[in-house]
C-alpha cells in the first residue's frame, strides 16, 4: 500500500514539475509593460526596457538601474536593444540584441528572486562577434518604505567587495550591489559646483560567449551579515534558478490542478496561482509572513504599489487560497493580521513594512480605516477550517474571534447592521459615493461573520453561543432585504446614506452578499441581468457603478 500511495505522490510530482517548466511567457519586450521578480525577502520591479528599482522589505535599495552596451566604441542603451521577454514562475529574462557594422551581439538578463536568501540575482548570459563592454548605472537610494525615512544614507565604493556598498549613517543596515571582477566606473557625487545621483561599474569586456553576475543583497545586522549573505547567493549562483523552480513546482503539486481545453485559460489560472503565493512577504522587523496587496513601480514615491499588508485584500486572497488548497499560506496570512488586532477587537486595514520605526499604530490614521476587515476576518477563519477540517487555527484564533464579533456588533446602526459611518470605509475608500451610513456590501459581510461565527461556536462546542449567532444572522439576512431592495428599480441599493434613505446606484459590489447566499435568488438574478450589460464592463472586469451614472469618473 505504502508503494502505491507513493507511486502516485511521485507521479503527481512529475506533473507538477513538467507543467512549472512549461508555465513560461515569451514574446516581445514592451517598453512600457510592467516587468517584476519577487520574493518574500524583496522584489525587482521595472519596465521591459530594462529599468527597474530594487526592494529588500522594508528598503529601497536602488533606482532607475540601468545597463549600456559599449560595442565597436559606441555606447547603447540597453532600453534601445530590449527584444524579448520569458516570464517563468522562477525567473524573468529580457532579451537584448543589436549590431555596428559587421559586428553583433546577445545578451540575455535574468532577474531571479531566491525563496531563501534577502538578496536579487541578476545573471547575464552574452554572445558578440566582437569585444562588447557591459556597464551598469543607478541611482543608490537606500531608504525605508512609506511613511518611515532614515536620517541620512550614503554610497561607498569597496574595492575588496567588488562593488556599491550602501548604508545608513547611525544604524547598522547595509545593502551591497557587487559583481565579481567588477571595476568602478562613476560614483555619485555633490560639490558646490556640480553633482551627480548616478553610479556606475563596469561587467567588463567580452568577446564571443560569457557570463557576469550580479548581485544586490542586504542586511538588517552587519557588514558580516552582509558578507555572508552575499557569498551565500553567488556561491550557489548555479543552483538558485533550480531551487526556486522546485520550489513553485512543489507549490503547484500542493494545489488544485485543473485541465482546460483552453490553453490561454489554462495559463491564466496556473498564473494566478503562481500569482497569489508571491504575494506573501516576509519583513524582518515584523512578525511572520503576511499577504501584500500588489507590487508596481514606486514612481519616485517610497511606495512600491501596495506592497505593503492590508487586512481586507489578504482576507479575500484567502478565500482564493484555501479553494486552491493552498492553506499553509493562507493560515500565514491571517496569522499575521490577527496578530495586530487593536484591544477592542477591530482588525488592521493597513500594515505598513516601516510601522516598527514609527508610532505607526497609534499616531497614523491609517491602520484601521476599515471596517469590513474585521467581519472578513471571521469569515476567512471560518472558510480555512471548513476547508482544511483542520480546528487547529480555530483554537488558535478563537479569543481573537470572540473580539473581532464584540467589535462588529458595537458598530451597529438604528437598523442593525454593522455601519460604515464613524467605523471605516469598505470596498470603497472615497469618492462621490460617499459619505454613507451603511453599504449593502458591509451589512452583507456582517451577516455572513455572524453565520460564520456559528459555525465556528458549534465546533468549538458552544451550543449556546451557535445558535444564538444563527438566530441574529437570519434576521440580519431578513433586515437586509427589507432596506436594500428597490421593488421600482429591481435592484438592491448601493447603501443607506446619512439620512437613512436607500441609495439607488446599481453596483457589482452587490455580488457580495450574493455570492454568499445571503440574497433573494430571484431579485438576485434580475440585479445580474443589470449588471452583465456593457455599461457596467470593460476590458480589465467590471466597474464599480454603471459608466452611465451620474457618478462614474473614467480616472476613478
Amino acid at each position: 500500500m505504502r508503494r502505491k500511495w507513493a507511486l502516485v505522490s511521485l507521479a503527481i510530482w512529475l506533473t507538477a514539475s513538467i507543467s512549472a517548466a512549461e508555465l513560461e511567457i515569451r514574446r516581445a519586450a514592451r517598453s512600457w509593460e510592467f516587468m517584476s521578480a519577487a520574493s518574500p525577502h524583496g522584489a525587482i520591479l521595472g519596465k521591459e526596457s530594462g529599468r527597474f528599482e530594487a526592494w529588500l522589505y522594508p528598503f529601497r535599495i536602488l533606482q532607475d538601474f540601468q545597463l549600456e552596451f559599449v560595442l565597436g566604441g559606441r555606447p547603447i542603451p540597453a532600453e534601445s536593444v530590449a527584444r524579448g521577454v520569458i516570464y517563468r514562475p522562477e525567473s524573468t529574462t529580457l532579451v537584448y540584441s543589436g549590431d555596428y557594422y559587421a559586428a553583433h551581439f546577445l545578451v540575455r538578463q535574468k532577474f531571479i528572486a531566491p525563496i531563501e536568501r534577502r538578496g536579487i540575482l541578476i545573471e547575464l548570459e552574452v554572445e558578440s562577434s566582437a569585444p562588447l563592454r557591459i556597464d551598469a548605472s543607478f541611482t543608490a537610494d537606500l531608504g525605508l518604505m512609506w511613511p518611515a525615512g532614515l536620517e541620512s544614507s550614503f554610497s561607498n565604493w569597496d574595492v575588496r567587495r567588488e562593488g556599491f556598498v550602501l548604508g545608513a549613517e547611525g544604524r547598522p543596515f547595509r545593502a551591497l550591489v557587487t559583481s565579481p571582477g567588477a571595476q568602478l566606473k562613476s560614483l555619485n557625487y555633490s560639490t558646490n559646483y556640480s553633482g551627480s545621483a548616478r553610479s556606475a561599474l563596469s561587467l567588463g569586456t567580452v568577446e564571443g560567449k560569457s557570463s557576469r553576475s550580479l548581485v544586490i543583497c542586504a542586511s538588517m545586522e552587519s557588514l558580516e551579515d552582509l558578507d555572508r549573505t552575499c557569498r551565500g547567493i553567488l556561491g550557489e549562483a548555479a543552483h538558485l534558478e533550480e531551487r526556486t523552480r522546485r520550489h513553485y513546482a512543489d507549490f503547484l503539486a500542493q494545489t488544485v490542478r485543473l485541465e482546460l481545453p483552453d490553453k490561454v485559460l489554462q495559463t491564466a489560472y496556473d498564473w494566478s496561482l503562481i500569482s497569489m503565493i508571491k504575494g506573501l512577504a516576509e519583513n524582518p522587523f515584523l512578525q511572520g509572513r503576511g499577504l501584500v496587496a500588489g507590487l508596481g513601480l514606486s514612481k519616485g514615491a517610497p511606495r512600491p504599489g501596495f506592497a505593503w499588508f492590508f487586512g481586507r485584500d489578504s482576507c479575500w486572497t484567502t478565500l482564493a487560497m484555501t479553494a486552491a488548497g493552498d492553506f499553509s499560506s493562507a493560515r500565514l496570512a491571517l496569522e499575521f493580521i490577527g496578530r495586530y488586532q487593536r484591544d477592542d477587537g477591530k482588525i488592521p486595514h493597513e500594515i505598513s513594512q516601516s510601522a516598527s520605526f514609527i508610532p505607526w499604530f497609534r499616531d497614523y490614521p491609517y491602520p484601521y480605516a476599515a471596517a469590513d476587515a474585521t467581519p472578513l476576518f471571521v469569515i476567512s477563519v471560518r472558510d480555512w477550517v471548513q476547508a482544511s477540517g483542520d480546528r487547529s487555527l480555530l483554537e488558535a484564533q478563537w479569543e481573537r474571534l470572540i473580539k473581532a464579533i464584540r467589535f462588529m456588533k458595537s458598530t451597529y446602526d438604528a437598523d442593525g447592521f454593522p455601519r460604515n459611518q464613524g467605523v471605516g470605509h469598505g470596498w470603497i475608500e472615497g469618492g462621490p459615493l460617499l459619505p454613507v451610513r451603511t453599504e449593502l456590501y458591509q451589512a452583507g459581510v456582517g451577516a455572513e461573520a455572524l453565520a460564520s461565527m456559528s459555525y465556528l461556536a458549534g465546533l468549538k462546542g458552544e451550543e449556546a453561543m451557535a445558535v444564538r449567532l444563527r438566530g441574529e444572522a437570519a434576521a440580519m439576512r431578513g433586515a437586509i432585504e427589507d432596506r436594500f431592495w428597490l421593488e421600482a428599480s429591481g435592484r438592491y441599493a448601493l447603501a443607506i446614506d446619512l439620512q437613512g434613505r436607500q441609495v439607488d446606484e446599481p453596483s457589482i459590489l452587490s455580488t457580495v452578499p450574493m455570492w454568499f447566499g445571503l440574497l433573494d435568488r430571484d431579485r438576485a438574478q434580475r440585479m445580474i441581468r443589470e449588471l452583465a450589460n456593457e455599461d457596467h464592463l470593460s476590458d480589465w472586469g467590471s466597474r464599480i457603478i454603471s459608466s452611465n451614472s451620474r457618478h462614474y469618473g473614467p480616472a476613478g
